[in-house]
């Protein structure tokens, strides 16, 4: 898809998918769980950066709390972003490669999470979940699941 995104849409273009890389992010992290915490278990690190994890010590829930709180996080990101894509579709005030990328924007959303639940147990798992955490156009995910983690607790600090 060759699209020329003008450079003074740029902010608002992240700002405009930012919910869909969210959803995408998080749904990698929620169906990666549990192969990432075993995986760091058998490497001996302490911890796996993963938003599961991050909201079971910011929150100090049990992973399936984590994994409830994820989902809904999923959900309201998914539901944000569909109400941008409609915005989107008719708004005469964006330039038609914008409006275009945004409207793109909900196949790697769905295409993610199809990949995700027929790949699961592959080999190469692990590794097309760092490539779509590698998506989140430019704002590192440690920030994102400080956000994220804000959203549901807005004291709460990765300090």
């Amino acid at each position: 898809m060759a699209l020329t995104i003008p450079e003074e849409e740029m902010e608002e273009c992240k700002q405009l998918v930012q919910p869909a890389f969210a959803a995408i992010s998080l749904t990698n992290d929620l169906f990666s769980w549990e192969k990432e915490r075993d995986a760091a278990k058998e490497g001996g690190q302490p911890h796996v950066i993963n938003a599961i994890w991050v909201l079971m010590r910011e929150l100090c829930i049990s992973e399936d709390e984590a994994k409830v709180v994820c989902r809904a996080k999923i959900k309201e990101s998914v539901t944000e972003y569909l109400v941008t894509l409609r915005k989107t579709r008719t708004s005469h005030d964006l330039s038609p490669d914008l409006r275009t990328y945004v409207e793109a924007i909900q196949y790697s959303l769905s295409d993610t999470t199809r990949r995700l639940r027929r790949s699961r147990d592959s080999e190469n798992y692990l590794e097309s979940l760092e490539s779509c955490r590698q998506l989140s156009q430019g704002q590192s995910y440690i920030r994102f699941l400080r956000s994220a983690v804000a959203a549901v607790k807005p004291e709460a600090s990765l300090g």
